[in-house]
């Protein structure tokens, strides 16, 4: 599996470079040179890159290291970074054939992200590193963990959940806050104060604009996530932090079940259900993102009994998820794969028996 990753990182490099390298990695190199020019992070740039950035301004400043080198060698640092993080996270994560099955479940995910120098892989890493750490009672480099992801998208923020199952969780907490604040700050080091404060009101507006987005979730390209099917099915115009919020409440509710604490395989289901909720409550998820759901999906399969309904669950997101937008699939049912933003379903169905586990409603073994 590591030679099929390397070799996959450079046949990757090498078409960006006979080619043209993602626009993503532009925006994401760009970003620092505007922060440290003091420009805003936010603003349209159509004559430097192709879409806004997104993220926050402690990512644009961690990504120095990409910016200020040549393009091409910062795409292989970069590519490498994320895919071989996961594979180290997943290892860390599961016993080896466990492992080595996962990762091959999961390997047409990382290869479309890294397609598209994504930061998906990267993110998915750290809320699994998150979890072992926590795992193995250390609470500074999993609270980092957590922070590093947060500082990347919102989300990973969710991997302090898991928190709540081991002692000295408020250390846990504490840690987590002191370096969620340091790292608001971090931007610092290159801009001033009064630009910062201006940088963080740009991002909250745009992140106020699209979590508002309605039933298309947001624009071309994206899936909309369960917002989308729930504006489509019900006809709502509902807020889409509205339909998060309800998830988020069932994402926890299995947590109320402390006789099951102790119980590794429980926690260990939870992070999966973190890793799909991430994916699938998420009003701006694009096809790259779904390597997250396909992490939580593939730990779950390799963990699990492995009924007929596993396996028909498991071929269902294999098929729509990760072939659904492969070449080698008819192009007909790759446009409709995209048009009717089908990936979101077979991952809200794991994700539905999932917590039909946790909630023991369905039996589950470990």
């Amino acid at each position: 599996m590591v030679v099929l990753l390397a070799v996959s990182i450079v046949a990757v490099v090498l078409q960006q470079a006979l080619r043209h390298i993602d626009y993503n990695f532009a925006i994401f190199r760009l970003s620092y040179h505007h922060l440290a020019a003091g420009q805003d992070l936010y603003a349209a740039y159509p004559a430097e890159q192709a879409d806004l950035f997104k993220y926050s301004p402690t990512f644009a400043v961690l990504f120095a290291p990409f910016a200020l080198i040549p393009p091409l060698p910062a795409l292989v640092l970069w590519d490498t970074t994320n895919v071989f993080l996961l594979w180290f996270a997943i290892r860390r994560l599961l016993p080896s054939p466990q492992a080595n099955l996962a990762l091959g479940l999961m390997y047409l995910e990382v290869l479309h992200t890294t397609q598209r120098a994504q930061s998906n892989a990267l993110v998915t890493a750290l809320m699994v590193l998150a979890w072992v750490w926590m795992e193995e009672r250390r609470q500074m480099a999993a609270a980092l963990a957590v922070v590093l992801g947060a500082a990347i998208k919102l989300f990973p923020a969710l991997a302090i959940i898991p928190a709540v199952f081991h002692p000295r969780r408020l250390r846990m907490t504490v840690l987590t806050v002191f370096g969620g604040v340091v790292a608001l700050l971090l931007p610092l080091l290159v801009t001033s104060g009064s630009l910062l404060a201006t940088q963080y009101a740009s991002w909250r507006a745009l992140e106020v604009r699209e979590s508002g987005a309605g039933a298309e979730g947001g624009a071309a390209g994206l899936y909309g996530g369960v917002m989308h099917w729930v504006h489509q099915v019900f006809h709502t115009g509902w807020p889409n932090w509205t339909i998060q919020l309800g998830g988020l409440v069932l994402l926890a509710a299995p947590l109320a079940r402390v006789e099951r604490w102790a119980e590794a395989g429980f926690r260990l289901r939870v992070l999966c259900s973190i890793l799909l909720f991430s994916t699938i409550f998420n009003h701006q998820v694009e096809g790259p993102t779904f390597v997250i759901a396909m992490t939580g999906v593939a730990i779950w399969f390799v963990i699990s009994r492995r009924t007929a309904v596993d396996v028909v669950l498991l071929s269902a997101v294999l098929l729509v998820v990760s072939l659904g937008s492969n070449d080698l699939m008819p192009h007909a049912f790759r446009d409709y794969v995209a048009q009717h933003k089908l990936k979101t379903l077979p991952c809200l169905a794991v994700w539905i028996v999932l917590q039909a586990e946790l909630l023991g409603l369905r039996r589950c073994d470990g």
